[in-house]
Formats: C-alpha cells, sequence, structure tokens
C-alpha cells in the first residue's frame, strides 16, 4: 500500500515530458506534493494542457548539474521521490554529428551522476525514477531493431551522442539501486531506482517529431519514399510516458517493488510503417503525395554525404544526412511485454487519437505563432537558459 502523503520532484518539470509528468501526478495522486526544479520557469501567461494546475506546483530554479543547487532543492522539498526526466535531445540539424557531444553528454550523464548522488546523500529521497530512452539501444544505425526486449544490448560509440549519452546515464542509474541502503551513508534506507526507455516521444507541445515531418510539406519532400515505405517504427504519446513514471513511481513505494533496479521499455503498442506515420500527419494539413517514387537506400546514402559534405564547408546545418537516411528506413519497435508485467503498463492514449490531438495542437501553435525555438542547442551551449 503507498504512503498517502508523497512528496515528488521532477527535474525538467517546464520542459515538455516534465509537464505531463506533473499532469499525470495530479490527475492520479492530487494528494501528494510536487516540486518542479529546472533551469527556467514555465510561462505562466501560456496556456498549457487544460488539466494541468501549474499554480499547485512549487517551482524551483537551478541547474542539474550543479550538485550545491540540487541539494539545495531537495532540502527545501524534503522529496522522497525524485523523476529524473531533465536532459538534452539534440535537434536533427546535431543528431547524426559530434559536434555538440560535450554539452550532451554534460547534461544528459554528468546531470544524472548529479541528481543521483544529490538523492542519495538526501535523508528523504527513497525513489529515483530516472526518464531513459530506448535509443539507449537503437541508435546504432547499422542495425535493425524488430520486436526488441530488455535482452538486447545497449548502444556502442557506432551510435549517436544522444543514444551514448543515456547508455551511459542507464548505468549509473541502475548500480545506484541500493534496497538494503549500504551506500552514501545511507544507514539501512533503501534507495530504489528504475530507468524507462520510451520509444520515441510526440504528443501535444511536441518541437521536434511532428514539427519536423510537417515542415517536410513546404520543401516539397512528401512524393520521395526511401526504400519500400514499409518499416515498422514505434511511437509514445508523451502522456503515456507520463502515465508509465506514475506506475514506476507508485511500484518503487510499494512493499514488493518489482521495477527496482530495472530498465523497462515500452511504446504506444501499435508500431506503424513511417511512411504511413508520415502520410497521417501531413493528411492534417491536406497535403497529399499525387504522384510517388521510391529512392533506393544507397541512392540516397550518397545524395546525403553529398549533402553533408558541401553542407560543413558552408557553415551550413542540414537534417539531411545518412543518418537520417538510415533513421528513415530502419525497423524499431519494442515488444513491451516487461512493462506490461512489472508495471501493468498499458496506454492511455491510443496511437490514432494521439497523433490526431498532436497535429491539432501544431497547427495551432503556428496559427498563433507560438512555436519552440529549434535554436534549443545553441542555447545550451551558450549558457543560456532553455526548458530541460
Amino acid at each position: 500500500m503507498l504512503v498517502s502523503s508523497q512528496r515528488i520532484l521532477v527535474t525538467g518539470g517546464a520542459g515538455f515530458v516534465g509537464r505531463s509528468i506533473i499532469w499525470r501526478l495530479q490527475q492520479t495522486h492530487p494528494d501528494w506534493d510536487i516540486f518542479s526544479y529546472d533551469k527556467v520557469l514555465p510561462d505562466f501567461d501560456r496556456k498549457y494542457n487544460p488539466s494541468l494546475d501549474i499554480s499547485k506546483v512549487t517551482w524551483l530554479e537551478g541547474d542539474i548539474t550543479d550538485l550545491s543547487a540540487v541539494e539545495s532543492a531537495l532540502a527545501k522539498s524534503k522529496a522522497t521521490v525524485v523523476i529524473h526526466t531533465a536532459g538534452l535531445v539534440p535537434p536533427l540539424a546535431y543528431r547524426y554529428s559530434r559536434r555538440i557531444e560535450p554539452t550532451v553528454h554534460h547534461i544528459n550523464v554528468v546531470g544524472t551522476q548529479v541528481m543521483l548522488q544529490a538523492s542519495r546523500n538526501s535523508h528523504f529521497v527513497q525513489a529515483f525514477v530516472w526518464t531513459g530512452s530506448v535509443c539507449a539501444v537503437i541508435d546504432d544505425v547499422r542495425y535493425q531493431y524488430p520486436c526488441i526486449n530488455e535482452t538486447w544490448r545497449t548502444t556502442s560509440r557506432n551510435s549517436t551522442i544522444y543514444g551514448e549519452s543515456k547508455a551511459k546515464a542507464e548505468v549509473l542509474v541502475l548500480r545506484a539501486n541500493d534496497p538494503l541502503g549500504t551506500q552514501a551513508d545511507r544507514r539501512g534506507k533503501p534507495f530504489l531506482t528504475t530507468a524507462l526507455r520510451p520509444s520515441v516521444l510526440f504528443g501535444p507541445e511536441d518541437y521536434q517529431l511532428i514539427p519536423s515531418i510537417q515542415a517536410c510539406i513546404a520543401k516539397n519532400e512528401i512524393p520521395y519514399i526511401i526504400g519500400d515505405g514499409f518499416n515498422l517504427w514505434d511511437v509514445t504519446d508523451v502522456r503515456n510516458v507520463a502515465h508509465a513514471h506514475v506506475l514506476a513511481v507508485e511500484n518503487l513505494l510499494s512493499s514488493s517493488p518489482t521495477a527496482a533496479g530495472e530498465a523497462i521499455l515500452f511504446g504506444n503498442g501499435c508500431p506503424i510503417p513511417f511512411r504511413d506515420f508520415c502520410c497521417y500527419i501531413w493528411s492534417h494539413w491536406n497535403a497529399y503525395p499525387t504522384w510517388q517514387i521510391h529512392i533506393p537506400v544507397g541512392v540516397a546514402a550518397v545524395i546525403a554525404g553529398i549533402s553533408g559534405f558541401f553542407s560543413s564547408i558552408f557553415g551550413l546545418h542540414t537534417t539531411f544526412s545518412k543518418g537520417s537516411v538510415y533513421d528513415a528506413v530502419a525497423v524499431r519497435y519494442v515488444d513491451g511485454k516487461k512493462a506490461e508485467l512489472i508495471l501493468g503498463y498499458k496506454p492511455i492514449i491510443d496511437l490514432e487519437e494521439a497523433l490526431h490531438e498532436s497535429c491539432l495542437e501544431y497547427k495551432k501553435r503556428l496559427e498563433s505563432k507560438d512555436v519552440d525555438s529549434q535554436a534549443t542547442v545553441k542555447k545550451v551551449a551558450k549558457g543560456e537558459k532553455t526548458t530541460a
């Protein structure tokens, strides 16, 4: 049975995933005290998810890589649970290169290390739920990943900088699991950790996946199909991701936690051909390919290589690269059995409903010009404040 009163600290609470987790916590445990720890505060004048009450959250400002600041936030909040979701997902222009590798490593790996250290040293924190990613496994573009489970190995140096950072951070999280409370002078108080690996994220207020695919319309790219177009992908609505996090918290706080020390893959429970996924998004803008042409993967890779070469000469950032080509034809979906068995996870939003709502929300943002900046990484690299 869960203790009725819990104090939850969500890192990155002003960001895309963090806000959704707070929303789900408010839905399922309205009596819990919620704290957000982020480099920025939310825009209090902006209308987020209407059922998210930001006035009932205590907003703490600070950097996840600053140990003293994190310790101060934990002391102020007296958090019993930390949900560490803050991190950096490189925009597409940076995803397949190593230009910002130090920044990604510092935020995703060092930041996780700092959060773990401060949480272990806290007298209050009992559980630590970490937002990992399926990219810890699937980001090596040399391979296909059909119906993967947790027995698949995490990525190597042949992965992207994001996948590598998530794989390294996950090791830290799982090693920190301490059911007997023997580490960092816990004095017998358990410190339980789990790593959640959602598949590629989207949802209302998404600033990467839906916008990047919608942008293909203006670039007249929708008639072109790389490969056969039948490769299956997993995508997960952010509200389902939030749901899984709450289930993980409940599990770790239960009398018999089964998620402790585990990495858990999950998706939306409905793999979809990548081409179909794109076409469904385009249809919300009444964009339909009047003709189609298949481009062999090898030919597309050569074109992308040439494009990347000239982009590097002229100092341009391109989203069309060998990595993006291999991503577009990849088979990547999870079986999700462990999430269902251990957490009792089942999606609360099905794929069609999630896609429809996400596209409608993005249309409203475009119409109001309230779109998230694609310069997120540049801001972080310069030390400027940005949501996690």
